[in-house]
């Protein structure tokens, strides 16, 4: 009888408990998860329904036994805006940047509340973080409420991740600007209404690399409107890009208005890595470039039989080898014109290339 009345005595169990190794039941949970870095999801799963059962009271208890839930708690009162568990901790000493995490959370009643204590841990980067998730709300609320100094890079990352309200915004309430690299990224996103907005309100414009990067990505559409409006134009890697992504309309395209623009062997290799046939395909019947021997050593590497198969098939007129007559890249089987000496001969001897 005496034993079963310690057993339920609220202050004499606590203490046999201290000398006994392992952890409350409810706690087990947390303490697995805690321990596999695979499964940090799961563990804000279970402290969210731990939490609901059993509040905040039991928090001390399990930062006794689980020391290092201390942190998670943390960082999970700020994701989740329970502005009522951050009042439990004193974040004067804190390492962590709370205001960014808050901000990338789009937790906008966090934000205010860290600001007011006041601790400014991670602000320098909110606005950025802000902007390149496109948490409007969180924008306006620190510029009016903030006077921290900002670059270019928030038009920027907002425009490269096509928030065109958030674009909108800076441009008509901020100072900053943006710069070419904001209607680059746009293109390559495939935002043409960030893009149209940057041409008309902004005078930064593009460079090149706005059309190589979108033709890297497949948009068709970004590609016909910048031709239309812009003159920068594209480089070969557009045709690389293109082809190593499988997009055969982009590639097509690129042939159709700039027929000789660039060298297409490497957008072959690529191709061929990556196993699109038929791009393959099109640039042996449109393209005199072919490709070089990386083509078929990418494309068996990767496993892709059936363009291997059509390597094989047509080896001799598209795989390239510099010639050793020349040093121009020939097909395998050319017959090369070399000059023996520095008199010339007649008639000139033809010479099959040696490799």
């Amino acid at each position: 009888m005496v034993h079963f009345m310690i057993l339920l005595s609220r202050d004499l169990f606590p203490l046999i408990t201290v000398y006994q190794r392992g952890v409350p039941e409810d706690m087990a949970p947390l303490a697995v998860a805690s321990s596999d870095a695979n499964r940090h999801a799961q563990l804000h799963d279970l402290l969210h329904q731990w939490l609901i059962q059993h509040g905040a009271s039991r928090l001390p208890l399990l930062y006794k036994f689980l020391p290092h839930l201390e942190r998670i708690v943390l960082l999970h009162a700020v994701l989740t805006g329970q502005i009522h568990l951050l009042l439990t901790f004193d974040l004067k000493q804190c390492p962590e940047k709370l205001v960014d995490l808050a901000v990338a959370a789009g937790q906008l009643q966090v934000v205010r509340h860290l600001l007011s204590i006041p601790y400014t841990g991670g602000i320098a980067t909110a606005m950025t973080s802000a902007a390149s998730r496109g948490h409007l709300h969180i924008v306006k609320y620190l510029t009016n409420h903030r006077s921290d100094r900002q670059t270019t890079r928030v038009m920027d990352v907002a425009a490269a991740n096509g928030h065109l309200e958030v674009v909108r915004f800076l441009h008509y309430y901020r100072r900053e600007g943006c710069t070419a690299q904001a209607m680059d990224l746009a293109a390559a996103g495939g935002h043409l209404e960030v893009v149209r907005f940057l041409h008309t309100h902004r005078s930064e414009g593009c460079t090149k690399a706005a059309m190589d990067l979108a033709a890297g990505n497949g948009h068709l559409h970004i590609l016909n409107w910048l031709h239309e409006h812009c003159h920068e134009g594209w480089t070969p890697d557009a045709m690389t890009n293109a082809a190593a992504g499988g997009h055969i309309d982009v590639v097509e395209w690129l042939d159709r208005f700039k027929p000789h623009g660039g060298h297409s062997m490497h957008a072959m290799d690529v191709a061929a890595t990556n196993g699109h046939l038929e791009v393959v395909q099109y640039l042996h019947q449109h393209r005199t470039d072919g490709c070089s021997e990386k083509a078929l050593e990418g494309a068996r590497a990767n496993g892709h039989t059936a363009v291997v198969e059509y390597l094989e098939r047509f080896a001799d007129e598209l795989i390239h080898r510099v010639c050793c007559a020349c040093g121009y890249n020939k097909p395998l089987r050319h017959m090369c014109t070399s000059v023996a000496c520095a008199v010339p001969r007649s008639p000139a001897r033809k010479k099959r290339c040696i490799f």
